[in-house]
């Protein structure tokens, strides 16, 4: 039975250091009777906290949380990670997740409560797993294989223990897609140099909605991602295929 740690911390504004940790801690498959919390500001207290764990998850860990907690997951061996906002474009391209929903802070004026927000990164990661399930195989094939190798996303599918073929993904795309982008497209050369861009912008063209945009961090983030979905969608083929 493995163990996921959902995690978030709260850093000094002023001297830019670490200033609390919430997280929770609980079995995979989630179950309820499992739950066990932390909430603390000692790091060590954290490290024996994680100690056994398998994943750690939390929403922009990657680019945030984790190198103020690095200390204690190097002590607790944890080396897989999943990151919340990483996975939110692909699997909620309509109405992405862009941050955490703090509506408690709006009912009370609490100030930045980690373990509250470790409860709600939970929730988001059991909304993700849920929106994966109920994607077409195709296309869970699909963001399988373009972002299995980014660190943010392969332990998303390490956790539901996703048993694909991790084979280039070219011919599904091809059809799932078809009449939708441009089949002159060089998608070979997409998926071998820009895959996670380019699950970014299927996910959004998938929906097949104007007003779904690709989110703004993304863009900072992957700035290849617009010339992708230009590619895909905003370069008249010659030949004159279905899409253009």
């Amino acid at each position: 039975m493995a163990d996921i740690i959902f995690v978030d911390t709260e850093i000094s504004a002023e001297t830019k250091k670490l200033k609390d940790i919430g997280a929770v801690r609980m079995e995979l498959p989630i179950r309820s009777s499992s739950v066990r919390e932390f909430h603390s500001s000692s790091i060590h207290a954290f490290a024996e906290f994680a100690k056994g764990c398998d994943f750690l998850c939390g929403h922009n860990l990657l680019d945030h949380d984790l190198q103020y907690i690095t200390p204690a997951i190097v002590q607790a061996r944890i080396f897989t990670f999943i990151d919340t906002l990483y996975m939110s474009p692909v699997l909620f391209p309509k109405k992405p997740y862009h941050r955490l929903i703090k509506d408690y802070k709006l009912q009370t004026g609490e100030l930045n409560n980690p373990l509250i927000d470790a409860k709600i990164c939970r929730e988001l990661y059991e909304d993700e797993v849920s929106a994966f399930r109920n994607l077409p195989q195709t296309m869970q094939r699909i963001l399988f294989s373009l972002l299995r190798g980014n660190p943010g996303c392969r332990g998303f599918f390490e956790s539901l223990n996703v048993q694909f073929l991790a084979d280039n993904p070219l011919a599904r795309i091809r059809e799932h897609f078809k009449g939708k982008i441009c089949s002159e497209a060089d998608l070979s050369l997409l998926i071998a140099n820009v895959p996670v861009e380019l699950a970014y912008a299927l996910a959004v063209i998938s929906v097949d909605d104007r007003e779904s945009l690709i989110p703004e961090w993304v863009q900072h983030k992957f700035p290849k991602v617009t010339e992708v979905y230009h590619a895909l969608r905003g370069t008249p083929c010659q030949k004159g295929c279905p899409y253009c």
